[in-house]
């Protein structure tokens, strides 16, 4: 953030600062200046983006951080760190659209989420368009009966041996799941 704070007069008080209005305000509109020239900027672009708004992000207001996760979770270069911290994020309202569409999160940040998290969270991520078997393993060993019957409806959904012989074991307990798996390719 040393490169930020030089080539942004003040960044450093607003990221320090009590304001949260001031700190609300320059968040949106630097994330929308991301996401204005976003398809255009290089690798070195972003992560200067992400520096900057991993230090203005997470000290403002719920609905700014919604919005902001919201605006980022269909943009294929979105900030890394930003897109991780908001998925890892309690509040579903944030986490959700990252969780169901981002594609900057990779496997380890998806596994190390469906590990920790609530069953808000879990549904998130079983809605992916593409489920790799490593997530969805987590998925069905913790998944509360709605969750492991989306992921199991999941036609992007890939299943590891051992996470289909849970979800195999879990179908003998629910019609439901029984039909769903039965239904899959």
């Amino acid at each position: 953030m040393a490169i930020a704070t030089s080539l942004i007069p003040g960044l450093d008080e607003l990221v320090r600062g009590d304001d949260p209005k001031r700190r609300a305000e320059a968040a949106r509109r630097i994330a929308d200046l991301f996401l204005q020239g976003a398809e255009g900027f290089k690798p070195e672009h972003v992560e200067f983006f992400d520096d900057v708004l991993v230090g203005l992000v997470p000290g403002t207001e719920l609905d700014v951080r919604a919005d902001i996760a919201e605006r980022l979770a269909p943009v294929a270069n979105a900030p890394q760190n930003l897109v991780g911290q908001l998925a890892r994020e309690d509040e579903i309202g944030i986490a959700g659209p990252l969780l169901r569409n981002s594609p900057v999160l990779d496997e380890k940040m998806l596994v190390e989420i469906a590990s920790q998290k609530d069953q808000a969270h879990l549904l998130a991520m079983a809605e992916r368009q593409t489920l790799s078997a490593g997530v969805t393993d987590v998925i069905v060993r913790r998944g509360d009966r709605e969750v492991v019957r989306r992921t199991a409806g999941n036609a992007g959904a890939a299943f590891s041996s051992s996470g289909y012989s849970v979800l195999i074991d879990r179908a003998g307990h629910d019609g439901v799941l029984m039909l769903t798996v039965g239904q899959r390719d």
